[in-house]
């Protein structure tokens, strides 16, 4: 073996390198499938529906029933400007989110904090693609959309770091989602929007201060000071519920004296109202999963039955 080798200088040896083996087509697909699966999870569905929601009673409050191309492109446009503003808080929140034992993907670790950027990038940019083929109206809309979900969660005053930056920002977008609807439909701004819009928005004030109740530990360890940590649960039991009666009584009094198609929004936002008094007596005040949970439930099930409630009335008078 030696003999063979006498004959070779050092410098003519030539090493050898494998090259490493491609990923297949197949299997890179499958990943970023999962991916965006996982970052579908991480927006919240439910939530994510409430905002179509909005935009739908929003238009349909303004205009007549008449879905067209635009409507289902400024819905999807607005499905992905909000699915990316909760992936980017997600992300922001990681550090919390395991304090509190959340079981969404990025903060169990299955989705990757990097991948869950770069698709809520990709996210925010095809809502502003679609927005524009909409109106330009519609891209205003979404653009204040995105920079507002963006403000909610990153930089130094980040507005999720206080009680009034969590309610400026749940009235802000209710506000812009609506108004997107109206934008939408081409409609014009009537009583029954003004009337909906104002009540609903005003019920998410109370889902501004209780929305993060179940992740008090972790706000707290992050150095946030939403509503409860500030007030303490047993009065913020008492000035959620009272609070909840306004926007309620509110729309209840304009669907009784002036006709508006509103009754049914009326009975829905009531029983939550209802829902957030018997709240307290139901364990609200017990430092708990299960008690902390319960008034963001009974918020969002609200939310439903009124918009629901709403689209149903305003389809059977039309």
């Amino acid at each position: 073996m030696c003999g063979m080798t006498q004959g070779i200088r050092p410098g003519r040896l030539r090493t050898f390198r494998t090259r490493p083996t491609s990923t297949p087509l197949a299997v890179r697909v499958a990943g970023a499938g999962q991916a965006l699966w996982l970052c579908f999870v991480e927006a919240r569905p439910t939530v994510q529906s409430m905002f179509v929601l909005r935009l739908v009673v929003g238009g349909m409050l303004c205009d007549t029933v008449r879905f067209t191309a635009d409507i289902v492109r400024c819905g999807i446009a607005w499905l992905l400007a909000i699915a990316s503003s909760y992936i980017w808080n997600g992300c922001s929140d990681l550090v919390s989110d395991r304090i509190n034992g959340s079981g969404r993907p990025l903060a169990t670790g299955m989705l990757e904090r990097a991948v869950a950027f770069r698709v809520a990038a990709a996210t925010a940019a095809a809502s502003l693609v679609l927005s524009a083929l909409v109106s330009v109206g519609l891209l205003l809309h979404t653009i204040g959309a995105l920079l507002l979900g963006y403000a909610y969660s990153f930089g130094r005053h980040a507005l999720k770091r206080g009680a009034v930056g969590v309610t400026f920002t749940a009235v802000a977008i209710g506000v812009l989602s609506f108004d997107a609807g109206r934008v939408a439909f081409g409609g014009t701004i009537t009583a029954e929007f003004v009337t909906f819009t104002a009540g609903l928005t005003l019920w998410l004030v109370i889902g501004g201060a209780v929305k993060d109740l179940d992740h008090l530990p972790g706000d707290i360890a992050a150095g946030r000071r939403p509503f409860f940590a500030r007030v303490g649960y047993p009065r913020g039991s008492v000035g959620v519920a009272c609070g909840a009666v306004v926007p309620s009584a509110g729309i209840a009094y304009v669907a009784l004296v002036s006709g508006v198609p509103l009754k049914a929004a009326a009975v829905g936002s009531i029983v939550g109202s209802l829902a957030l008094w018997v709240c307290p007596w139901r364990g609200f005040t017990a430092n708990t999963p299960a008690g902390r949970r319960r008034p963001y439930r009974a918020f969002m099930h609200t939310q439903y039955a009124a918009h629901l409630g709403c689209l149903v009335e305003l389809g059977l008078a039309a």
